[in-house]
């Protein structure tokens, strides 16, 4: 996906058919706020992304997270075709279901990092309740607050994801 661990985030765009997709991983992840915008460069041409999806690039490449082909609605679907976006709305099922993993982009939080993921981690995997008072409270509630969770769209794409890479 990548040319470079520095300098501009130049990506290769490529068209597959269903029957021929190679292994992917498809991002699940909040749009964010119009503005500010990035640029990035996708097959040697300019393509404006919104801040979250640029943070997430930017760490993707510092942190060697895109294993294989990256499946991402912002730069996969042309947002401008109705007639695309609602015929890729109508196979999203699809496109998660299929993708090696899913990765859950939560956003650029700083002190959150590895230390809260294993947290969550150590949390899902344990007989503690949820809604049990947590001596590290500010972790947990960063996590569990992020408005990432409020989205209706992610029931559908963590449902269907084969496996699920939670990452901030």
């Amino acid at each position: 996906m990548f040319d470079s661990p520095e300098g501009p985030i130049r990506c290769e765009l490529k068209a597959f058919l269903r029957a021929t997709v190679p292994p992917y991983q498809a991002l699940s992840y909040m749009w964010g706020q119009p503005s500010p915008t990035f640029k990035i460069f996708i097959n040697g041409r300019t393509f404006t992304v919104r801040k979250n999806l640029y943070d997430f690039l930017l760490a993707a490449r510092r942190n060697s997270w895109i294993s294989t082909w990256i499946w991402i609605d912002q730069l996969c679907i042309n947002q401008e075709n109705l007639s695309e976006r609602a015929s890729q709305v109508q196979d999203m099922g699809t496109t998660y279901e299929d993708a090696e993993e899913v990765l859950i982009w939560l956003g650029h939080h700083g002190w959150i990092g590895d230390v809260a993921i294993e947290k969550m981690r150590n949390e899902i995997f344990s007989t503690h309740e949820w809604n049990e008072v947590d001596p590290d409270g500010d972790v947990h509630h960063a996590i569990m607050s992020n408005p990432y969770w409020t989205r209706m769209w992610i029931a559908q794409e963590i449902h269907l994801a084969r496996r699920i890479c939670i990452l901030c």
